[in-house]
């Protein structure tokens, strides 16, 4: 386990490599970076083996599907990355829509996990 302060992202970027460098490559990455281009970069220090990265996509002030088509974009096909997204939607309640609970963010990004589905969205994206 490492702890790390991604707010510092060359310094974050460098002990991933590191830890990398000492034990093994990953075999599947989970990011939920709140700065897209960390995520991205993240991708890019990760795939040199055969690495399923699942990228968590949210956001409270633009349709999150827009952020993870630039994010997909980015990725391109970095090597010995496999790229999944997963999409962090909303639920209608009534006429209105709320956040996802802890609860069905953990459980819709678990069933992404095991569907392997490049795009994955947990909840709804209609509120956008």
């Amino acid at each position: 386990m490492l702890a790390l302060d991604w707010s510092k992202p060359d310094l974050f970027l460098q002990k991933i490599a590191e830890h990398i460098n000492r034990t093994e490559q990953p075999n599947l990455v989970l990011a939920w970076m709140h700065d897209e281009s960390l995520a991205i970069r993240l991708a890019s220090a990760v795939g040199n083996g055969r690495v399923a990265f699942f990228h968590i996509v949210g956001s409270s002030r633009t349709n999150p599907a827009q952020i993870a088509e630039r994010a997909k974009s980015a990725v391109g096909s970095f090597a010995g990355l496999t790229y999944y997204q997963v999409i962090l939607g909303a639920k209608r309640h009534g006429s209105t829509f709320r956040w996802l609970t802890n609860q069905e963010i953990s459980a819709g990004i678990l069933t992404a996990i095991e569907q392997r589905k490049s795009r994955f969205v947990v909840g709804t994206l209609e509120q956008w």
